[in-house]
């Protein structure tokens, strides 16, 4: 839905409205707008939108809206300035309430495949049309909540695409009143895209990280370590398949 005014409507050089978006995913937007966004569950959000025009240049920007992805709350605001170069989508976006389960859609996951048993996700991450754009992305959430299991918490992670090629660093949360700090790098330039995932635990606490497991509630013990694994692969399930690296 639009609501707003025209600016200049003789020369067309502002545009000034309240913008509704609401669909099944988000990802259904890019025909309309030719925006590479990820894949997610039903969403509604309403906020500013504001497109000031010049030669070979369209500049949009989504000021304080805030909204619903699954159930989930989200807000932020975005900027999309359109040229003869690369298209460049930056912003910065936060969740207070976060449901992991409408984080799954993200990388492809969805329920059990319950005629073979496999849980990792194998649907394709859509890597083809990061070729489109370059994107400018932060993320932080206060918690994310997670059925039978920990929730995350004081989650923050700072995306960047450019030439097909995606950088999320830093990617930090918190768990068992620990932190996990896992970067990871996707070349989509070659197929299949290349992934490295590189980082540090430090500090979960043993009673903390199997809360229902009686004999570690008195535990002490902490755990620290790091992750350097390469693979390649169009979604999770191949990824790990073909990775190789270490663990410790």
């Amino acid at each position: 839905g639009l609501e707003g005014a025209l600016q200049h409507p003789s020369q067309l050089d502002g545009i000034a409205v309240k913008l509704t978006l609401q669909g099944a995913d988000m990802q259904q937007l890019y025909p309309l707008t030719g925006l590479v966004l990820p894949r997610t569950p039903a969403f509604k959000v309403q906020g500013d939108l504001n497109g000031a025009f010049s030669p070979g240049k369209a500049r949009w920007s989504f000021k304080n809206f805030r909204g619903t992805v699954g159930k989930s709350d989200l807000q932020g605001e975005l900027q999309y300035v359109s040229s003869a170069d690369r298209p460049v989508l930056s912003g910065a976006l936060s969740s207070t309430e976060l449901q992991l389960a409408d984080l799954g859609a993200l990388i492809g996951a969805g329920a059990p495949n319950k005629k073979t048993g496999k849980v990792l996700p194998n649907m394709p991450l859509g890597v083809e049309r990061w070729r489109d754009m370059d994107a400018d992305i932060s993320f932080a959430a206060t918690k994310i909540h997670r059925p039978d299991a920990l929730p995350l918490t004081n989650v923050s992670l700072h995306a960047k695409l450019n030439e097909q090629q995606l950088r999320i660093d830093p990617l930090v949360f918190g768990v068992a009143q620990g932190k996990f700090s896992v970067p990871v790098f996707i070349d989509a330039r070659q197929s299949p895209p290349h992934v490295v995932v590189q980082g540090r635990v430090e500090g979960l606490k043993l009673a903390a990280l199997f809360p229902t497991i009686e004999r570690t509630q008195k535990s002490l013990g902490e755990l620290d370590g790091r992750i350097d694994l390469h693979g390649q692969g169009d979604n999770v399930a191949r990824l790990l398949a073909t990775s190789h690296g270490r663990i410790a």
